[in-house]
């Protein structure tokens, strides 16, 4: 392959409105899996009378193609797995011959249903869950959310829950779930030698931060690790790595200086003051986003990319293209503040002008 004229695999995807970015992983096979994530944060919006969310199907889902044919489309490609909102995270456990994903949960539960969920609850549900798929799985979006308090898999309120109703049991369960609105944007598995025997065939999740948590402090911008055995998750998730935020304030207010984000993203920010990256290797930067990066020797969760986000936190930040949009307000905003400062030295200069005037008429 020349890199300097790339080969389309697969192109026009389904991306509207929101959860454009599109993860994509490999498997042993010669497959591509793909990300499509849902254009709405519930379906309400979609699906007024409930009688079936239409988003699931083009969207909310991981399709598979053939890693080896060239100019396929969507409708080349078979629906893997369904009922998933986002996924932004995910890879291809070896050791269980899998797929595994993160999922992105929804919002608003409070804001939408406010005699239902108090702020406090919205702030902490639904969970953030790590699934192990298989084809033909349902996750259950949108018509459930998982409760990592409760253990339980929860009927929506949009179709007739009430917090404590719990969903058809059709719905697959996660394989680990992770407190509400983390955003998990990064998911490895380590099959190197150069961490202890203990990392061996685990993962990495990146936590991008979360933007949606108050009252309770924002929380997330940090790397953990999840212990794995017999190519399932095995005992709690630990921080692995952590500063990327800034000081608590700037972690507790959500205006993370920097965000811990998928290693193998091309865009390379400015590298974060409290985390100090071991070298990557030649070409690591140039890997497909959440591709089969986890079979050499080179710890990767020090290579995590940290999202440069110092202009506010919006809706966009967790779903994989607000950075660049933020970006790209940020240079506007100090463009017109150059201006600004430039049309006042010009209005001194007048005014000094006049007054000068004004003295020698006198």
């Amino acid at each position: 392959m020349d890199p300097g004229n790339p080969e389309m695999v697969v192109g026009n995807l389904v991306a509207k409105r929101m959860h454009q970015a599109k993860a994509i992983a490999l498997d042993d096979k010669g497959y591509l899996y793909v990300n499509i994530g849902a254009y709405s944060n519930i379906c309400s919006d979609y699906d007024p009378d409930k009688k079936g969310c239409p988003v699931l199907d083009s969207a909310a889902g991981i399709w598979r193609f053939k890693a080896d044919r060239l100019n396929q489309t969507q409708a080349d490609g078979v629906r893997y797995a369904t009922g998933l909102r986002n996924v932004v995270g995910m890879d291809w456990n070896r050791q269980d011959n899998q797929l595994f994903v993160m999922q992105h949960g929804r919002d608003a539960l409070n804001n939408l249903f406010p005699k239902l969920y108090t702020v406090q609850q919205s702030a902490l549900l639904p969970a953030e869950c790590m699934y192990a798929l298989k084809e033909g799985d349902n996750a259950g979006w949108p018509y459930m959310y998982y409760d990592d308090v409760k253990h339980k898999k929860i009927l929506g309120p949009e179709y007739g829950g009430d917090g404590i109703k719990e969903a058809d049991p059709k719905f697959i369960n996660p394989v680990a779930a992770y407190p509400g609105h983390l955003a998990p944007d990064g998911l490895l598995f380590y099959t190197g030698k150069q961490f202890p025997e203990r990392y061996r065939n685990g993962a990495f999740i990146a936590f991008h931060g979360s933007w949606n948590r108050a009252p309770e402090p924002q929380a997330g911008y940090f790397v953990v690790f999840q212990p794995f055995k017999n190519g399932r998750p095995a005992g709690k998730w630990e921080v692995f790595a952590d500063g990327f935020a800034g000081t608590p304030g700037q972690k507790a207010s959500g205006r993370a200086e920097h965000r811990p984000d998928d290693y193998s993203r091309r865009r390379r920010p400015r590298r974060p003051r409290s985390v100090q990256p071991s070298r990557a290797p030649r070409g690591d930067h140039h890997r497909r986003h959440a591709g089969s990066a986890s079979a050499d020797d080179h710890p990767r969760p020090y290579h995590a990319a940290a999202e440069h986000d110092r202009h506010g936190n919006g809706y966009g930040n967790r779903h994989g293209h607000g950075d660049r949009i933020r970006l790209r307000l940020g240079f506007r905003f100090r463009l017109g503040k150059r201006i600004r400062q430039g049309l006042r030295r010009i209005l001194v200069l007048i005014v000094v002008d006049v007054l000068g005037r004004s003295l020698l008429k006198l």
